[in-house]
């Protein structure tokens, strides 16, 4: 069994954007071509591991990417792989509602 800590998450500043507003379409373009950008960042430690998890340095998008295709041809057992290496959590399939 493993103690974990938790931190109290500061509190979340949402920003809105309303897409009927004047230019509310501009500002979610803006807000996507920021997040696709840095979606793409990661740092030594990420990487490594990545590398540890999946045997190879790959990109978040091909991180998700494989993940879903394991899921799909796996399922459950997939997931729950998933699971164990990348949260380092032991689940099984009646943790599942």
């Amino acid at each position: 069994m493993t103690t974990e800590k938790t931190a109290t998450a500061p509190a979340a500043c949402l920003r809105r954007i309303d897409l009927r507003s004047r230019g509310g379409r501009e500002e979610l373009e803006a807000l996507r071509q920021t997040l696709v950008s840095q979606g793409e960042l990661v740092s030594p430690a990420g990487r490594q591991r990545t590398i540890d998890v999946f045997g190879e340095p790959l990109s978040p998008r091909q991180v998700v990417a494989r993940i879903c295709q394991d899921v799909r041809r796996d399922g459950l057992a997939a997931v729950l792989d998933y699971t164990r290496r990348i949260d380092r959590a032991d689940v099984t399939a009646e943790s599942f509602c």
